[in-house]
């Protein structure tokens, strides 16, 4: 496996997580496990970053979890941050804030019937993938933001540590669908998939142990052959 491919300038990063600082139809499993392909719904408790966030299990193992904030977009364009990817000109997709860790490297997310080259599945019809080829293969079918998003950075846990969470009730886990991953107003959806009533706890459940990591533990927000 190899490390994300794409990458922002140093100053986008620093400008995104200034940003992350100041911002943040499917009905809530009760009990529902974590799982790649789940949202992760902050509950009210959650202060700074996570605060109402939606986040994308995109891996989920005994070597950790990866997820992409999906409900963060930010007032960047794309084509600013990726100056070398001379097919965004003339495009307005806005660059979306995944989480406070490797601000630099660039997710793509990806609503599609069959997989694109150098992506990984994360559920049925939604794949993720950290390639320039990709990318250019999607704006080149000219995919627009109902189909196609980029994100900087991800959110990860350590062996654990999101079970951990779970169980002191910091985030309910939530069945994802592709319409809310590519919701047309993203900045609704927390309010959307966030219960109403008392915070529904979860247990989590045996890791899939077919989960794909490093060897020393670490996981990477996308995986490829």
């Amino acid at each position: 496996m190899k490390r994300c491919s794409l990458r922002l300038p140093w100053y986008v990063a620093l400008v995104l997580l200034a940003a992350g600082a100041t911002a943040w139809s499917a009905a809530v499993a009760a009990g529902l496990a974590p799982a790649t392909g789940r949202f992760l719904v902050a509950t009210r408790t959650q202060q700074g970053f996570f605060a109402q966030s939606v986040i994308l299990l995109i891996a989920y193992g005994p070597g950790g979890a990866v997820g992409i904030v999906v409900n963060h977009p930010t007032k960047v364009a794309l084509a600013e941050v990726l100056p070398d990817a001379g097919l965004l000109r003339g495009r307005s997709d806005l660059l979306y804030l995944g989480g406070p860790v490797a601000l630099d490297d660039l997710t793509l997310l990806i609503r599609s019937r069959s997989a694109p080259a150098k992506s990984v599945r994360v559920f049925t019809g939604v794949y993720a993938s950290g390639s320039l080829t990709t990318l250019r293969a999607a704006i080149g079918q000219k995919l627009t933001s109902a189909s196609f998003r980029a994100y900087a950075g991800y959110a990860g846990w350590a062996p654990g540590q999101l079970d951990s969470e779970l169980e002191q009730g910091a985030w309910i886990v939530v069945r994802a669908d592709a319409d809310e991953v590519f919701a047309t107003a993203p900045e609704k959806l927390w309010d959307k998939l966030i219960p109403q009533g008392d915070v529904i706890l979860v247990q989590a459940a045996p890791r899939d142990s077919g989960f794909r990591g490093h060897s020393d533990g670490r996981i990477l927000p996308v995986a490829m052959d």
